[in-house]
């Protein structure tokens, strides 16, 4: 009798936990989707908090509970870290502009311990709260784009930043609710909405490159149920390509011009690239010579390009490894076409820069795993090892996000006292120096004010109105002409639209 009870008591309490699971990764993939737009640095902090309970939750079951936990392999495991290790230095050492590039890290941060948190989880969990997400957030976005005449994409511009990012969303949750209809997985229903307003919201928005590679990648699907060839496949593609093309032909060649200036970028730092989040501020000084109707941009409409540019051929050949590594597994599960959908997808958008998107796939790259079955029941020492990787992982990120945090706050007040302290907390945010030299100028302490642009520009060399600063200053006091000269001509390069501005101003100094 007391066996029984205490049988009973432990299935209560399994029940409890995996409830309690299912309720925190649906909260963490709602917030991902819903938070990262508006308040970037909250929402990180929030989703870490909540991936961390998750975290200690499977320790406990692991520990305590007893219960069978799925491992990533060892192979997959040395791989991300290798490809994160690589990350983290290039960060510090090789980065152009530091300070953005360790707002990017920390995006990785959670993208890396979303993975490797997710693997320990039930994959009957992670199926069931991806669906309610993606029910969720669909249907919200649907209600608003049908019945708000004022403005149709409001809700998708607030949330999601832009319709681009949105589509990425929409294509993982159409090839999601595919695959989960065609393996007959529970809540059939709610499946089937998602599937149809996935589709849907793609077409309303006429996200063209979604649209393309939703069809292309359903015609593979189908391919083996009405005998479509490959040639079939490939001239439909080509098809829908000239027809999207001319539709959109401005989209089209703006995305053209931005390509050529990413492949200019990564040319000019083949090995290592600029530094994580970094284009930005090479992309005008590389426009000389090219179509320069385009206006600018901080993406390249290509996220591999963009990366490739930023982290060098390194950092894109660690990626490719780390990706293929996890994908060359033979189960090809209910996370396979998903995953292919978005990769695939990002040679024609960005939409895996913006943590949404990101966020997901990880945690689709861990349910893929979580499917193949591995077992590690022998090697406990490697178990410990990876929650400890894991442990430190969370420790390092939190301690970034926090430091970000404190910063922002304190950028929402930007006198002397909060930029000092900015500075003090981080010593390569570049922002922080042009405010205070900003501070200096109009209180007439010039030597100060200079000495906060040399800081600026050693952080940021890209950012041209530091030079121009530089330039009116010493020109207005008139104690070094040349140098002047010089760093007029520096904010020139490196922002050519803006060159007869910054010539009439400085001619206007002159007169002063």
């Amino acid at each position: 009798m007391i066996s029984l009870f205490y049988g009973r008591n432990k299935l209560q309490q399994t029940s409890f936990f995996e409830t309690f699971e299912w309720i925190l990764l649906t909260t963490f993939f709602l917030l991902s989707g819903l938070l990262f737009s508006g308040v970037a640095v909250v929402s990180k902090l929030i989703l870490i908090i909540i991936i961390f309970f998750v975290l200690v939750l499977n320790i406990y079951n692991y520990q305590v509970q007893k219960l069978n936990i799925t491992f990533v392999p060892k192979n997959i495991l040395i791989f991300c870290i290798l490809f994160f290790l690589y990350l983290f230095l290039h960060t510090f050492l090789l980065s152009k502009n530091v300070y953005d590039s360790k707002s990017e890290l920390t995006n990785f941060f959670i993208y890396i311990i979303t993975f490797l948190t997710i693997l320990l989880v039930k994959k009957e969990n992670l199926i069931k709260s991806l669906t309610y997400t993606f029910f969720i957030i669909s249907f919200v976005i649907f209600l608003s784009y049908v019945f708000d005449n004022d403005d149709r994409q409001k809700m998708v511009y607030y949330f999601f930043y832009n319709p681009n990012i949105f589509a990425g969303f929409c294509v993982m949750n159409i090839f999601f609710s595919y695959e989960c209809i065609k393996r007959s997985i529970s809540y059939k229903n709610i499946v089937l909405i998602n599937f149809i307003l996935s589709v849907l919201l793609i077409i309303l928005l006429r996200n063209y490159s979604a649209i393309f590679v939703t069809m292309l990648i359903m015609s593979f699907l189908l391919r083996k149920y009405y005998k479509i060839s490959l040639w079939t496949i490939v001239t439909f593609a080509i098809f829908l390509l000239i027809i999207f093309s001319v539709i959109n032909f401005d989209t089209v060649m703006d995305r053209v011009l931005w390509v050529l200036i990413g492949l200019r970028i990564f040319f000019k730092n083949i090995i290592f690239g600029v530094g994580l989040g970094n284009f930005k501020y090479f992309y005008l000084s590389n426009t000389v010579n090219l179509a320069t109707y385009s206006t600018a941009t901080t993406y390249v409409h290509n996220y591999y390009l963009q990366f490739s540019s930023e982290t060098g051929l390194v950092g894109i050949i660690l990626m490719t490894i780390f990706i293929s590594t996890v994908l060359k597994q033979r189960k090809k599960d209910i996370f396979f076409y998903p995953i292919i959908a978005i990769l695939f997808l990002n040679f024609f958008d960005y939409n895996l820069y913006i943590p949404q998107n990101s966020i997901l796939l990880f945690g689709m790259f861990a349910g893929y795993i979580k499917f193949q079955e591995y077992d590690f029941k022998t090697d406990l020492m490697f178990k410990y090892t990876y929650f400890v990787i894991v442990i430190l992982m969370f420790v390092v990120g939190l301690y970034f996000i926090k430091n970000f945090y404190e910063i922002e706050k304190l950028f929402k007040q930007p006198d002397r006292q909060n930029l000092e302290k900015i500075v003090f907390i981080d010593k390569t945010c570049w922002q922080a120096y042009i405010d205070l030299s900003k501070l200096n100028f109009v209180e007439k302490n010039f030597p100060k004010a200079i000495n906060n642009l040399d800081l600026a520009i050693k952080h940021n060399p890209q950012y041209s109105e530091s030079y121009f600063y530089l330039s009116l200053i010493y020109k207005v006091l008139k104690i070094d002409i040349g140098r002047a000269y010089k760093n007029l001509r520096e904010a020139i390069t490196l922002n050519p639209k803006a060159g007869q501005r910054y010539i009439r101003y400085f001619n206007y100094a002159e007169t002063k």
